[in-house]
């Protein structure tokens, strides 16, 4: 299993690294790409505020960890002084968060050739808005053609995990966003057959035989040549964001009107039940919960379906 993985979600509190101003104009992408990549302990450990000690339950801390070695706990990385036991060590320095009974640990497996300084070329993220429109970040010019996408932007080398901004200016909808980060080919890293890929001059390669020093526009029996659709999931990633910000607008006016129509038959259920007013509002409540649901769901194409219906009965008198 690869240890690096591209990635759009925040290691530390599992969020979409995709975000909406509260202007609703602008959304934010970042680039969470495990550049230090930590994988998951067994067991859980106990850890107290201003102590170096940790406890362990079910862990194995013998056989998983080394002196020295970097683990993170919390979003937090600490560096391991001493083992004991499996289920006891020590920190170079104190717990700085909350003490906790029960709680996770990462250690740190680094992939070879695939440290931030590796990536010094290609990062590119698409935005593909809900009519089919895309917008293109990239630090990597078209092999073909030579030329950027919309936007150029640095590789993630001179500032990890960037952020990068996008005008939300086709309104409502389902926009999807793709990034995929590649590293550049390291003489002096090992590589993986059938796993890696890397950037070499103005092309994509991918690993056919393992090995060390094997230069890939001229070893051709350790790499072969790619495009850059064919690259794996190792290094692409993609996620769905969803706008609701003119549906809201419109819940908040047609909510207000219809406050008035409350306040006059706030008794006579009859009227309120067949006043058009009130029912688009309640329609409009309805297709908003339906969204949020099938968010979470991950049911997007149905989402498309609402926010079209939604715009309908915003428009209609």
């Amino acid at each position: 299993m690869a240890q690096f993985q591209a990635s759009l979600v925040n290691p530390i509190d599992q969020s979409f690294g995709a975000v909406i101003d509260t202007a609703c104009s602008q959304l934010t992408i970042t680039d969470y790409s495990n550049y230090l990549q930590f994988t998951e302990m067994s067991g859980t450990i106990a850890v107290n505020y201003a102590s170096n000690v940790i406890n362990g339950a079910g862990t194995g801390f013998l056989t998983e960890v080394v002196p020295g070695q970097k683990i993170s706990i919390k979003g937090v990385i600490y560096t391991v002084n001493t083992i004991t036991s499996n289920v006891l060590m020590d920190l170079t320095a104190p717990y700085a968060g909350v003490s906790d009974t029960s709680t996770k640990v990462y250690e740190n497996l680094q992939e070879g050739g695939h440290d931030a300084s590796d990536f010094t070329k290609y990062i590119k993220i698409t935005v593909l808005d809900q009519g089919g429109g895309s917008y293109i970040f990239t630090s990597f010019p078209d092999p073909t053609t030579g030329l950027y996408g919309s936007q150029k932007i640095d590789p993630p080398s001179v500032t990890t995990n960037i952020s990068v901004n996008y005008n939300l200016s086709s309104g409502d909808g389902v926009y999807q966003v793709t990034l995929c980060v590649v590293p550049t080919f390291n003489a002096a890293d090992t590589y993986q057959a059938n796993d890696d890929y890397v950037v070499y001059g103005a092309k994509f390669y991918k690993c056919i035989q393992a090995g060390v020093g094997q230069v890939p526009d001229t070893a051709t029996a350790y790499w072969t040549e790619v495009a850059e659709t064919d690259l794996s999931n190792k290094y692409c990633t993609f996620g769905s964001v969803v706008v609701i910000c003119n549906l809201n607008k419109c819940i908040e006016e047609k909510t207000l009107e219809s406050f008035c129509t409350v306040r006059e038959y706030v008794c006579d259920d009859d009227i309120l039940c067949t006043n058009k007013r009130f029912l688009k509002t309640m329609k409009l409540f309805v297709i908003r919960e339906a969204i949020t649901v099938s968010n979470q769901r991950g049911a997007y194409n149905d989402i498309k379906d609402m926010i079209s219906l939604s715009k309908t009965l915003c428009k209609c008198c």
